[in-house]
């Protein structure tokens, strides 16, 4: 099936379009259903999947950065979408400029998985400078995507704005002590961060100990993963120690209220514990 609306189908009544759409997967409805005209964009706002889509995964979909582009743009206006999945897309530089300036204005998109998409540096760059003003996403995974010191540079630049994102995973790029360096400088002062993997990248115990100075003072930082970066095990098992005194901290501080009865709140703790660092 064609992921082109002609145009003889604008003519049709609502409900007809409708049932049309019903035939269409989530991205043709994104790529080929927005922005071609007023009307059908009228159309497809008032189309029930598109006002409950919340979620959209379309890993492994070749969508290159052009089509990257195009989607970026139709999903401009959405505001129901938390979580979007464009793992092994290779969108590259052009394509994450495009969802930087999505998280520029966007204030619902909680979740955001690069994966695998060739963004590169350059591309990291667009993204972390979104991160400066961006008020809504959480969690962001630009794991493999060729990044290396500059590309940890800028998000670090990123980091010390942003008031939001808990989960940055950096996993299988090219970081190395220096990145790590930069990352610690901006975990002095960030205090939202509480997930932080840096899994298979080069760090050495040069960027361990970088990140160590940095956890002395930081005390948010609850997961962090430095396995496969050449680390010595006394750096390691100190950056263990750091990162568990944390999570003892957190639980000390998250009281959680719970309504009992006829509705008199007491103070409760919610424990949640995540594996200090995954050693393989």
């Amino acid at each position: 099936m064609t992921n082109h609306i002609p145009s003889p189908i604008l003519t049709l009544p609502t409900n007809i379009i409708h049932r049309i759409l019903d035939n269409l997967d989530e991205f043709a409805i994104l790529y080929s259903g927005r922005n071609v005209c007023k009307r059908l964009n009228m159309v497809v706002d008032e189309y029930n999947r598109y006002q409950t889509l919340i979620s959209l995964d379309l890993s492994d979909h070749l969508i290159g950065d052009l089509r990257a582009q195009h989607l970026a743009y139709a999903l401009c206006s959405n505001t129901t979408l938390k979580e979007f999945n464009l793992t092994s897309n290779r969108i590259e530089v052009n394509g994450a400029r495009c969802l930087a300036n999505i998280l520029r204005q966007n204030t619902v998109l909680t979740t955001l998985n690069l994966y695998n998409n060739e963004v590169g540096d350059e591309g990291v760059q667009y993204l972390a400078d979104a991160l400066r003003t961006n008020t809504a996403l959480i969690t962001l995974d630009l794991s493999s995507n060729e990044m290396g010191d500059d590309g940890a540079q800028y998000l670090a630049r990123g980091l010390r704005k942003n008031t939001i994102l808990t989960t940055l995973i950096l996993s299988n790029n090219l970081i190395r002590a220096q990145g790590a360096e930069y990352l610690a400088d901006a975990l002095r002062t960030n205090t939202t961060l509480t997930t932080l993997d840096l899994y298979n990248n080069e760090i050495k115990d040069m960027g361990a100990q970088h990140l160590i100075d940095a956890l002395r003072n930081n005390t948010t930082l609850t997961t962090l993963d430095v396995t496969w970066n050449q680390i010595s095990s006394d750096l390691e098992d100190f950056l263990d120690d750091l990162i568990e005194h944390n999570q003892q901290r957190t639980i000390k501080e998250c009281i959680l209220r719970v309504d009992v009865g006829d509705g008199v709140a007491v103070d409760g703790v919610e424990i949640v514990v995540r594996p200090v660092l995954n050693k393989k």
